[in-house]
């Protein structure tokens, strides 16, 4: 049924899948060290989640930060730590889409975003001393 927080059912199936592709490449990505493949599903999960909420300005602002965050994430993904704790993340919120569960995938990103801003910080820090 249609309960407060579901996703429509349709477009969830398709970024469902889109999620759960790219999640499995990019373990294959780490699992052969590709980083650039690995970067570009990567971005491939958010930019289909971004897509999906069907918002310009969302998508105008993603677009910016993606820019913005470019190197950082290269850098924080060169650390094998930080492949696999993304990944990790990336499936729970792929899991949490899959099961139309908007309020959790909501909250998964927020955290994994954080997450990865928390791990490059420890990161740069690191190199600096």
């Amino acid at each position: 049924g249609t309960r407060a927080g579901a996703l429509a059912e349709a477009p969830r199936k398709a970024l469902s899948r889109t999620l759960q592709s790219a999640t499995a490449a990019m373990r294959k990505a780490a699992r052969r060290r590709d980083l650039p493949a690995y970067y570009a599903e990567n971005l491939r999960f958010h930019w289909a989640i971004v897509e999906a909420a069907g918002n310009g300005k969302l998508a105008e602002a993603y677009r910016g930060v993606v820019q913005q965050l470019h190197l950082w994430r290269l850098k924080n993904l060169s650390q094998p730590v930080g492949m696999a704790a993304s990944i990790a993340e990336h499936e729970a919120i792929a899991k949490a889409v899959r099961e139309g569960d908007a309020a959790t995938a909501g909250r998964l990103l927020a955290e994994h975003v954080g997450a990865a801003r928390q791990r490059l910080e420890s990161h740069l820090k690191e190199e600096k001393t």
